[in-house]
């Protein structure tokens, strides 16, 4: 059974393949995206860091389709 961890970790997957695939200048670019420290209490990233990195990636997607229109259909 694919915990939420799991589940969020697929859903990055998607997101980050799309990216590459429609986006790569975007792409090119994912170093400079943060992604929140481990939680101090366990060492570890949280489903909540994993949350906010899914969501700063659709938000920067967004944005770049906002900005520059959809890619062209292959």
């Amino acid at each position: 059974m694919e915990t939420k961890i799991d589940i969020l970790n697929n859903e990055i997957d998607r997101c980050l393949s799309e990216m590459e695939t429609k986006y790569p200048e975007l792409f090119r670019y994912l170093d400079e995206t943060p992604v929140s420290p481990p939680s101090k209490h366990t060492g570890s990233i949280s489903e909540e860091d994993l949350k906010n990195y899914l969501e700063s990636l659709r938000s920067q997607m967004a944005t770049y389709r906002r900005t520059h229109g959809n890619p062209p259909e292959a």
